[in-house]
């Protein structure tokens, strides 16, 4: 590495030195460089008549590596309200599943119906579906009773939007042939975006099923949902089907990694190590972090980036 660092000093380009210079100052545990050295790119870049590009580089990669620790706060802080959205909800589906197993039976999987319902009186339904009311209370974060599904979907979409718009700006912060983050900062968020991206997939999954079961019960024991809106009154039970098909939409659409069918059909066929490094670069893409990001916060952004190089190289 020493010879390697020497060689580069010596007679590397104008890029791989401004690149040595901005890691070095933005590499808080390690410096990479010797005060001799960073001396060594100075005095070069004076003869060279590059010293103002060097000097804004390291200065602009000082305001990148905080958008960087900024996107990572944002992410932690959206997954924070999205876990509060999956309690809220899956309470419910755990409670519709349980009737659903209670009052629709005998799955034909050759007609792909059900072919048989229990029939309880009244007192027993009712006592039914007040037993999943109090569990359903006794589980609901009071955090999440407080903001409501509205509430919780609307701050963790502006939270993850705000996010993407960070590790836009972080990803594509590069002039020329060197970039101003490091790399250890991206690999951070690209980790965090993983896991976000897995934590969606279960609340949309959970969901989507408590939507199939409110559309079984409305087709084999539809008493049961009139029941529950009679003795739910304070309506601790969410079965607002459109209302939840408009949960899974949002965050199918901010979250969609926008892999074709070739896409998954050539992954599918590669080791994991292999699909994971393809999914690990996939969330960091354009496609994906300006998804969901409304046309004009996108040439903001993209206006942004120009600024940024024209500053950087030039100065204006």
């Amino acid at each position: 590495m020493a010879n390697e660092l020497k060689g580069i000093l010596k007679t590397g380009s104008k890029a791989k030195l401004i690149q040595l210079a901005i890691d070095s100052t933005i590499n808080l545990k390690d410096d990479l460089l010797s005060e001799d050295e960073k001396e060594v790119i100075r005095s070069r870049a004076n003869r060279e008549g590059w010293d103002s590009e060097l000097e804004r580089a390291t200065q602009k990669a000082k305001d990148i590596l905080m958008i960087g620790l900024e996107a990572e706060k944002l992410l932690y802080q959206a997954m924070f309200f999205l876990q509060d959205l999956k309690e809220s909800v899956e309470p419910t589906e755990k409670a519709l599943s349980e009737l659903g197993n209670i009052y629709v039976n005998d799955y034909n999987e050759e007609t792909e119906r059900y072919e048989s319902t229990t029939d309880k009186p009244k007192e027993e339904l009712e006592k039914d579906i007040l037993n999943e009311v109090k569990r359903v209370d006794s589980l609901t974060p009071r955090r999440a009773k407080a903001d409501g599904l509205d509430g919780l979907l609307e701050t963790y979409l502006r939270l993850f939007r705000e996010s993407k718009n960070a590790i836009y700006l972080l990803v594509n912060s590069k002039i020329g042939s060197y970039r101003l983050y490091k790399d250890d900062d991206v690999n951070a968020v690209k980790i965090v975006l993983l896991l976000n991206k897995n934590k969606v997939t279960d609340v949309i999954d959970i969901v989507d099923h408590l939507v199939w079961s409110i559309e079984t019960l409305e087709e084999y024991k539809p008493e049961v949902l009139s029941e529950i809106e009679r003795l739910d009154t304070t309506k601790k039970l969410f079965i607002h089907k459109d209302k939840l098909k408009d949960i899974s939409k949002a965050l199918n659409e901010i979250s969609d990694l926008k892999l074709s069918h070739e896409d998954i059909d050539r992954e599918g066929k590669k080791g994991e190590d292999e699909v994971f490094s393809y999914l690990y670069e996939r969330v960091v893409s354009d496609e994906y972090l300006l998804s969901g990001i409304d046309k004009e916060t996108k040439e903001k952004l993209k206006l942004s980036l120009d600024k940024l190089t024209e500053y950087v190289k030039y100065g204006r």
